[in-house]
Formats: C-alpha cells, sequence, structure tokens
C-alpha cells in the first residue's frame, strides 16, 4: 500500500538538512558539487553491479575524488540479482554488505522518488554510501508498491529485456535528477559517463522550463542546460550505446515531455540517428549533442574517432585509475623505477 507521506516528501523536493543516514553528513554536496551518472559502479567486490572497464573505471573516478576531497556526487541504479555473468542469475545482493544503507527523512523513514514513465508512477528507494568527499547514491525499483515489470528495473545490470534497458537508462537520468532536486543539491556540472546516461540532458531541460515559465522551447532550454553537461564517449563502437526505435521511445517518454508542455519530436531530433534508420533513436548521440563538449578516452580513442567520423569534436582525456586500490601497499610511494628485483 503506499505511503502518501513518503511519497510526498519526495515530490515536494523536501529539505536538505531533513535528510538524515547512517552515513557521515553530505553537507560539503552543498557546495556546487560534480554530479557524476553512469550505469554501472565497480566498488565493493561484495556489490558486483559492474561488467567490466565502464564500471571500474566508475569506480576509480569516485574514489579519486574522495581521496581528493572534492565534492562529488555519483548517480547509479542498484541491481538486486548484479550482473549475471559474475554469479548464479537467482543471486541476491544486499547493498549493505558494500556498505550502503537507506537514505531515510528526519524521522528515520525511507524516502520514496516517484517517477513519472508513461502512464505509470515508479517507486524508487535509495541507498547511498559516502567515500569520503564523494557520494554515491543508488536507485532501487525493486519495492513491494512498484509491479514486477518496474521491479525488474533493478534486477539485472544491462537486461536482455529492451523495454527494461530502456527504462533503466530513463530512472538513472530522470530519476537522478529528481533525487539531486529533492536533496536541494545544485551540481557546478553534471557529467553523464557514456549514453546509458545521457537522459540527464532531458531531465535537466525539462526541469529548467518547469522553473521557468517564460521558456517554451525545449531547444532553448537544452542550449541554456548544456553549458554545465559534459559527457565521455568510451568507444567508437556502435554498441556501447543503445538505438531505440520510435516506437519504443515514444511509450516511455512521450506522455513525461507532454505532461511537462514538450513535444516528442522536439525532443527525438537530438538522438535520431539516421545512419541507423529514419526511426532509431541512439542515446550516444544525445550524449554528443547534449553536452558542452565531450572527451574520449585516450588519444587514440580520439583518433580513431576522427578518422570515422571526420566532424567529431572529442577531446582526448586518457583514463587514469585510482592508484591506491590498484598499487601493491608494499610498494609505498615508490614509483616502479625505483623498485628493486627484488621488490
Amino acid at each position: 500500500m503506499k505511503d502518501d507521506n513518503e511519497i510526498l516528501a519526495a515530490r515536494n523536493c523536501f529539505p536538505y538538512e531533513h535528510i538524515k543516514t547512517d552515513n557521515p553528513s553530505f553537507s560539503e554536496l552543498q557546495d556546487n558539487p560534480v554530479a557524476f551518472f553512469c550505469s554501472e559502479y565497480g566498488l565493493e567486490q561484495k556489490l558486483p553491479i559492474y561488467a567490466g572497464g565502464l564500471g571500474v573505471l566508475a569506480g576509480d573516478f569516485v574514489l579519486t575524488a574522495g581521496e581528493m576531497d572534492l565534492p562529488l556526487v555519483a548517480i547509479g541504479l542498484m541491481y538486486n540479482k548484479g550482473f549475471p555473468a559474475y554469479g548464479k542469475e537467482d543471486q541476491e545482493l544486499n547493498p549493505q554488505d558494500g556498505g550502503f544503507s537507506i537514505l531515510k527523512n528526519d524521522e528515520g523513514r525511507e524516502i520514496i522518488l516517484d517517477i513519472e514513465a508513461g502512464d505509470d508512477v515508479i517507486y524508487a528507494r535509495v541507498w547511498v554510501r559516502a567515500y569520503n568527499s564523494a557520494h554515491v547514491f543508488l536507485l532501487d525499483t525493486d519495492i513491494e508498491r512498484n509491479p514486477k515489470e518496474y521491479r525488474a528495473i533493478s534486477h539485472y545490470l544491462y537486461s536482455t529485456d529492451f523495454p527494461t534497458k530502456l527504462l533503466q537508462d530513463f530512472m538513472l537520468g530522470v530519476g537522478g535528477v529528481k533525487l539531486l532536486r529533492c536533496l536541494d543539491i545544485q551540481p557546478k556540472i553534471y557529467h553523464a559517463n557514456e549514453g546509458h546516461a545521457s537522459f540527464v540532458m532531458m531531465a535537466l531541460a525539462v526541469e529548467y522550463m518547469h522553473d521557468n515559465p517564460d521558456i517554451t522551447s525545449l531547444h532553448e532550454a537544452i542550449k541554456i542546460v548544456k553549458r554545465n553537461i559534459v559527457g565521455t564517449k568510451h568507444t567508437i563502437l556502435s554498441g556501447a550505446g543503445l538505438h531505440f526505435d520510435r516506437e519504443t521511445l515514444m511509450g516511455i517518454v512521450d506522455k513525461y515531455l507532454k505532461r511537462h508542455g514538450v513535444r516528442f519530436e522536439d525532443f527525438f531530433v537530438y538522438g535520431a540517428d539516421k545512419a541507423h534508420g529514419e526511426d532509431i533513436f541512439s542515446t550516444t548521440k544525445l550524449l554528443i549533442t547534449g553536452s558542452a563538449r565531450a572527451n574520449a578516452v585516450s588519444l587514440l580513442h580520439a583518433t580513431f574517432e576522427k578518422r570515422d567520423h571526420p566532424h567529431s569534436k572529442l577531446l582526448a582525456i586518457t583514463n587514469g585509475v585510482c592508484v591506491s586500490r590498484w598499487r601493491a601497499p608494499e610498494w609505498g610511494d615508490r614509483g616502479i623505477g625505483q623498485l628493486t628485483d627484488k621488490d
């Protein structure tokens, strides 16, 4: 049964000071943090909610920000059955095993977000963990108040059911932006890590139009909000991002957009990928068109992007890692050149 008080608290964007968790205070996130959106995070061995390099890199990104005392809020999804390749398909993961706790209000009750999708509302609770100044929030739809098709959003990373995968990307962007708004966290920069996170652009534009009623054009709103959005594209392979047909995409986002006075066709053009067909929408295309600037993950990657896509403007920023979790503690602070053969 729905708890109207909990849902109302989320819908009305409760004040930040009324939020508490079992983790240290995240008051530092009030000071214009970077908001990082990614579909997977490789942070804890007991919480395999990542598939490979993208998640491991995202984990290193979070851990390094925490070590550098940089204010970062990372948004993702909780996959309660993980990634099938790393376990049994019937496994049940517990976020608490990875040090996460439920986000609660000042009365100690868990906060439930309500996110519009199609004709319905999808509910999500939130798991949170602090890594020093970096905080990770994972949205979880596998709760009783959702029907089974929406609970499945939080079952498997990269669901093989295409509508469910679209809903995962939608929840990451739209649900993540709503969470930030409800926590009264106002990021200085929004970083979308790969096309899976690209719906953050749509959500920010819609929120901007809501806050500025004189802005009635989605194109004008996107032009304004994209100044604070950056993106990372990880590969030239088309399989990294998702391609949806017009009808599938419309079923999820059309009514959400209409409720906010936005025409579906105005949004569709930002992800239209005519190279794959007249009615095909690419989340990677949305990532590029909705960002002020985007980067490749190495000089070689940027070079090949330019070769295959002559108009590419990807900046070359080479992937880094969180040294402290990859280097054996026995090395201390010595570089490789200072190690003896015995070392």
